[in-house]
């Protein structure tokens, strides 16, 4: 069985949105937390909330030499595609950036997977789950109208949410192909499913409990266990 060290934001993570308690919370039986309680000795994880890419590249160039495992997996780009909404509320009409721009985190990523590969790691890419682009956009506006159409006015239409997601997305394939990395491709059983959306929380990007098992059963499967 291979041992696989696991690098990730909230998602890898398990943090979904608690409907009742209105805030984020561990997921009790979340996909990482399932492979760690069955295989503790093969897999090992350093996994933080709203971790971009950049947390990857630093902890890979400090802490690379004390991995002993060979396969290192890598689940990132759902904080990096994100934007300071508030920011974009309070001047709509400004150049606004997001997190890691789309260069810097297709850059950021080769130059682990070459740093990996020189010390003989083998990476492991992650795709990245669909996101509901209204569900989104109703809960960082909390449907406050006018601030919603502020941020209209610089995004256009609610559904680029999805679509600069999706970006990120291809990148982590153009990178697994020029690498030859293998991929968990945990964003297609979501949408092989008849509505992906009951899959995803309510704050339209965590994929809730459910969500959690198809990732947990994609991960089974491209990790050989």
């Amino acid at each position: 069985m291979e041992k696989i060290f696991i690098l990730g934001d909230s998602i890898s993570k398990g943090i979904i949105f608690d409907d009742i308690k209105l805030k984020y919370s561990l997921c009790a039986d979340s996909c990482i937390q399932k492979l760690l309680s069955l295989y503790p000795e093969y897999i090992k994880c350093k996994t933080r909330f709203g971790a971009t890419i950049k947390y990857a590249y630093d902890y890979i160039n400090e802490n690379l030499t004390s991995i002993s495992q060979d396969y290192i997996f890598m689940e990132y780009g759902g904080n990096d595609c994100d934007f300071k909404w508030n920011e974009i509320a309070a001047d709509p009409y400004k150049d606004h950036k997001p997190n890691t721009p789309l260069n810097e985190y297709s850059d950021a990523m080769e130059q682990i997977i070459q740093k990996a590969t020189n010390a003989k790691k083998k990476i492991i890419l992650s795709t990245i789950p669909p996101i509901d682009s209204q569900r989104y956009f109703n809960f960082f506006t909390q449907n406050d109208k006018e601030k919603g159409d502020r941020i209209l006015t610089w995004l256009k239409e609610v559904e680029n949410i999805s679509r600069w997601q999706e970006s990120y997305n291809n990148v982590i394939w153009k990178n697994a192909i020029k690498y030859k990395c293998r991929v968990a491709d945990i964003r297609s059983p979501f949408l092989q499913t008849m509505n992906y959306l009951d899959y995803i929380c309510t704050d339209g990007i965590h994929p809730n409990q459910r969500g959690q098992e198809l990732i947990y059963n994609t991960l089974k499967n491209t990790f050989n266990i």
